[in-house]
């Protein structure tokens, strides 16, 4: 017999939560409590993309059903300013994680000089820049 207690049953029935998640795009630690009322019930699990680390059980090892048990994962951080979605298969179901995508990171160049002068009587000006590195990104102006 193995340490779960013996051969495992066909019809082990696991409850995996969460399902789902959202993670920031720094990334972090996710965990799903994994349980099956039977200790001979064996589970296993895996991520399927190479930004989420598998932590526990160790990836090929098996875990039993009763007591429930964590399956931990490391999520990476997204350095990409697009959202990114992974797998995990835990128990024999598939969980979905969500990455947020991370701020962009912008930097302008001024075209010219920065002041303007408007006379008195009123008139218009204005400065130009341009986008050297970033995407997505937005901007404000404002009147000191």
């Amino acid at each position: 017999m193995g340490r779960c207690g013996g051969l495992r049953p066909k019809n082990c029935d696991f409850d995996v939560t969460p399902l789902s998640s959202t993670m920031a795009a720094s990334g972090g630690e996710f965990s799903a409590k994994v349980s099956e009322p039977r200790r001979e019930c064996t589970w296993a699990a895996e991520s399927r993309v190479p930004w989420i680390i598998q932590r526990t059980p160790a990836p090929g090892a098996e875990e039993c059903g009763n007591p429930p048990a964590p399956a931990r994962f490391e999520v990476q951080p997204n350095t990409s300013t697009a959202s990114r979605v992974g797998v995990l298969r835990i128990a024999g179901r598939d969980v979905t994680i969500t990455q947020a995508g991370a701020a962009p990171s912008c930097q302008y160049r001024l075209n010219g000089s920065r002041d303007v002068t408007i006379p008195a009587s009123g008139g218009s000006g204005s400065v130009s820049w341009t986008l050297v590195s970033g995407t997505n990104c937005t901007w404000t102006a404002q009147v000191p």
